[in-house]
């Protein structure tokens, strides 16, 4: 029997950004947020510098980065969870902007549809991805 996992928030703004409704776990918090997903950053969650120091951030060593205009940095990583519908996922975080901007390495379990005719973003879970989360719940007791 396959699980069936919770349908996730998203819309097109008037920006025509994709904005996906998420929890940010940290160490001292959780803050709910609606991120922009950036279908072009393959990493995981760019946060801004308030929401870091609000819900407090692990460590998470160092990486070179390479921005959307090419150049390259090296960046300190922070640890934190990201929940997305009822998949919560590590995620490796980068501190820049003032936007929340999810990535590719956070959206590997979902499916993703843009209808730009009726402004729909639909993001539903894999159905393999809901089946493992479904066996995962049974063998840890979870409901």
């Amino acid at each position: 029997m396959v699980e069936t996992l919770q349908k996730i928030a998203a819309a097109i703004d008037d920006q025509r950004s994709v904005r996906i409704q998420t929890d940010i776990i940290g160490e001292y918090k959780t803050r709910g947020y609606g991120a922009v997903f950036d279908s072009g950053f393959s990493g995981d969650i760019v946060i801004p510098q308030s929401m870091a120091v609000d819900i407090g951030l692990a460590s998470g060593g160092v990486a070179e980065i390479e921005l959307a205009d090419g150049s390259k940095q090296i960046l300190k990583l922070y640890l934190c969870k990201v929940k997305i519908g009822d998949i919560t996922q590590e995620a490796s975080t980068i501190i820049m902007g003032e936007e929340v901007l999810l990535g590719m390495g956070l959206m590997k379990p979902f499916d993703v549809c843009l209808r730009a005719s009726t402004a729909e973003a639909i993001i539903e879970p894999q159905e393999l991805y809901a089946n493992y989360v479904g066996v995962l719940r049974k063998l840890t007791g979870e409901s």
